[in-house]
């Protein structure tokens, strides 16, 4: 592992040796155009009035979502430029209205309704004798025989760690059963997972809110509580919604915010057409805040927040978008684009190499862990127990069969404590936590205790054969000699 840690202080070496090459390269492009800005400002460069009209749009009435706040509502003013930011006026669906930076808004639009992974609607079955409860480790309200069928009507809820589903059973009593003891008509136990929950939503009639709880069959189709923006709420079916993607918020390239120059020396008014306050140079650069206002004689008026010198309204026939000059914006451009090259090659053979650091060592301090377990419970061998499960076996008596395979199967639980595999109630419980790689007979430990199942929970209805009892007995004397345990 010492090796390991010696990899990685290199590579924490490489990274911040990529990172001062970054700020290299970033420096010379901002050295390329300051120089050639300064032998002509104005290259590249469009007049503002054929920029505004060109680019004269606007996202007033447009819906949008407030990432910051996780509300809804739709643009009413705007823009106005404040602190280097643009800002617009919204009205939420909430009923409040503010001033919302730009770079908190996104615009929502619908998407396919992804439910998530729910059971809700699906056919269960009972695997074993089980309890229905009133509710989630609430009381005992009746018993359901093994196989017992049933519709599964919402859920899950946790109570005491452990997730309860409510059944629709075809005969007997409904109610909140445990997830582990439910399968499918196959006998698969049933899956689920993250759901829908906690998602935004839109309804087929364009309301936006967010799924707090369900899903609940009701009618043969699902339904999920949604809390809208508007403070109303209500169960919707789930035909009826769609699911919400916040994309970037377009604001039509709004002339609030963008650079300009003045073309030749321009005067600065405190209102337009009125008392000038000040003078820019031809080159003199800003962001317009404001505008546009017009002016007596009909021409239009921008406020400008210069670097330099007096702030105040310009004649918009004296304003050029400010462009960076070409060869500066192709050397820059060229310095960026291969230092993002080199920094995706870089940070992939980073990252793939403390990965394998980290596999290789946990995988060799695994390995070690499994052989000093085999050699422990090699130690261990429980001979007086196998040898009664081989007597049960050459016996003439079937029912001697049923105790063999039943007696081999609790030297089975018995094993997998001692390997420490005991986390779960029942054995398939502690199979399911075991990995393929560290238990080469896992296929045959599932497959006996499966015909193990079928014997304790058939009965006498069962029948067992005796070639069928020696081959599961073998399949168990298999995981036995694995680790050494007989």
């Amino acid at each position: 592992m010492a090796d390991g840690l010696d990899w990685i202080l290199v590579l924490l070496l490489a990274v911040i040796l990529w990172r001062g090459l970054a700020g290299s390269l970033d420096g010379s492009g901002n050295f390329f155009n300051r120089f050639f800005s300064s032998l002509n400002p104005f290259s590249n460069s469009a007049p503002l009035n054929s920029f505004y009209l060109e680019k004269n749009e606007t996202p007033i009435g447009k819906m949008v979502f407030d990432k910051e706040n996780s509300k809804t509502g739709k643009i009413v003013y705007g823009p106005e430029f404040r602190a280097g930011k643009r800002y617009w006026l919204v009205n939420y669906d909430d009923g409040t209205s503010s001033w919302t930076s730009e770079s908190a808004l996104g615009e929502p639009t619908t998407i396919k309704f992804n439910p998530g992974e729910t059971p809700v609607g699906s056919r269960a079955v009972a695997g074993g004798p089980t309890s229905v409860y009133d509710k989630p480790g609430g009381k005992i309200i009746s018993k359901q025989l093994d196989g017992a069928p049933g519709a599964i009507i919402k859920g899950p809820e946790n109570f005491g760690g452990k997730d309860y589903f409510f059944l629709d059973f075809d005969n007997g009593p409904d109610g909140w059963v445990t997830a582990v003891q439910l399968t499918d008509e196959n006998g698969i136990p049933i899956k689920y997972g993250p759901t829908a929950k906690g998602s935004l939503v839109m309804t087929d009639d364009g309301k936006i809110g967010l799924i707090t709880s369900g899903p609940e069959l009701k009618n043969n189709e699902r339904y999920w509580f949604v809390e809208f923006q508007n403070g109303g709420s209500a169960w919707i079916e789930e035909s009826k919604l769609f699911g919400v993607k916040i994309k970037n918020f377009d604001t039509g390239n709004q002339i609030i915010g963008i650079k300009v120059a003045v073309a030749q020396s321009s005067a600065v008014y405190d209102i337009p057409d009125n008392q000038i306050i000040g003078y820019q140079k031809r080159g003199a650069g800003g962001i317009i805040i404001e505008g546009p206002t017009i002016g007596a004689d009909g021409n239009r008026f921008w406020f400008v927040d210069f670097e330099n010198g007096e702030d105040g309204w310009v004649a918009e026939d004296n304003l050029f978008v400010a462009v960076e000059h070409p060869l500066a914006n192709k050397l820059s451009s060229l310095a960026r684009s291969a230092l993002t090259i080199f920094n995706l090659l870089l940070l992939t053979v980073i990252t793939y190499t403390v990965i394998r650091i980290i596999q290789i060592s946990f995988a060799y301090q695994h390995k070690i862990k499994v052989e000093e377990t085999k050699m422990r419970i090699g130690r261990e061998v429980s001979h007086p127990r196998w040898e009664k499960v081989r007597e049960h076996l050459s016996s003439e008596n079937p029912n001697d069969w049923r105790l063999a395979v039943l007696e081999a199967d609790i030297i089975l639980g018995e094993m997998l404590e001692k390997m420490g595999y005991i986390k779960g109630e029942t054995i398939g419980d502690k199979l399911k936590t075991i990995e393929q790689s560290d238990f080469n007979s896992l296929d045959q430990a599932w497959e006996a205790h499966r015909i193990r199942n079928m014997i304790a929970h058939g009965g006498s209805d069962y029948i067992l054969t005796e070639r069928e009892a020696k081959r599961v007995i073998g399949l168990y004397e298999q995981v036995f000699k694995e680790f050494r345990y007989v």
